[in-house]
């Protein structure tokens, strides 16, 4: 398998546009502004400056239950 062909499975699984998820190296929430390589951009939930998330490192938000 190429790197190319393992890239193109981690897009395929990357969260969508308005996702929410947490970034494991630090516990910041941010909402899914879009991708750059593999990298995913996530901006906080009320706005404020994007940062970019390896995509090891970013696991999707669970809804807390009602």
């Amino acid at each position: 398998m190429t790197a190319r062909n393992r890239d193109a499975g981690r897009h395929a699984a990357s969260p969508g546009v308005g996702a929410v998820v947490v970034d494991r190296r630090n516990g910041k929430v941010g909402v899914v502004m879009g991708h750059v390589g593999p990298h995913v951009q996530l901006r906080p939930p009320r706005g404020g400056r994007e940062w970019d998330v390896p995509p090891e490192e970013y696991v999707r938000r669970r809804r807390p239950r009602s």
